[in-house]
């Protein structure tokens, strides 16, 4: 049976993909999303792969805390993120974001955001503050960070920590709803698309055939050499 061949070329990586042809059998299935209660492997995949492709765009890391008095429920946590990026939106017109979540020790979340626009320190913690509603003003000296990103290689690195950190991703017993474990704003990865009438004889080949045409416009690109 014959089927395609999906080759989707991103900056730094390729990835390949074989789609069947459609069944003329009429499945009814439910694509309904479950409720999200871990980061899994795949969504760890996919925030590594993003962060590799788009890591030329990054200028900034920022980290976002909570006081002492924390919400336990994602949605209203998840809420005081969409208000902070609508008031970032604002502030820094067509800002490009990566964010992804935590958890402290204590149990309280806490955000990781990479930006591509530079920030005003002073503003991002008054305007935290306020979100969260936090009257506690220590929390407003400290609870925001802002750093420099040093180079493209420096962003990557920052989000495979984050990944190698897994009693962080652990979800505490208290919290619930706990939602996305990271998420972007939209049209900021960039990839070409390829696809070829395949079988199972010369699939490999299609693959090995792509693979080094790939290296060859990377280094025609000047980018160091990708080991496949």
């Amino acid at each position: 049976m014959s089927k395609k061949l999906i080759v989707k070329c991103y900056r730094k990586d390729v990835v390949f993909q074989f789609k069947m042809p459609k069944s003329k059998v009429i499945i009814k299935r439910d694509y309904t999303r479950g409720k999200i209660t871990y980061f899994s492997y795949h969504s760890k995949k996919r925030v590594k792969l993003f962060a590799r492709n788009t890591s030329h765009l990054w200028r900034i890391f920022i980290l976002l805390t909570y006081p002492r008095k924390y919400p336990s429920d994602g949605k209203k946590v998840k809420k005081h993120l969409d208000t902070f990026f609508k008031r970032l939106k604002r502030y820094c017109p067509n800002i490009k974001y990566l964010w992804v979540i935590e958890f402290q020790e204590r149990g309280a979340p806490h955000y990781h955001i990479l930006v591509d626009q530079e920030i005003d320190k002073n503003w991002l913690s008054q305007n935290w503050y306020e979100i969260v509603d936090s009257k506690d003003e220590r929390h407003l000296r400290v609870g925001t960070t802002i750093e420099l990103v040093r180079s493209k290689n420096h962003a990557v690195a920052y989000i495979i920590n984050y990944l190698k950190k897994f009693d962080q991703k652990t979800v505490p017993e208290e919290y619930k709803n706990v939602g996305r474990f990271w998420s972007h704003s939209s049209k900021i990865l960039e990839v070409d698309e390829y696809i070829i009438n395949d079988t199972s004889r010369n699939n490999k080949r299609n693959t090995r055939t792509f693979r080094r045409w790939y290296r060859a416009k990377l280094r025609s690109w000047g980018c160091y050499k990708w080991k496949w």
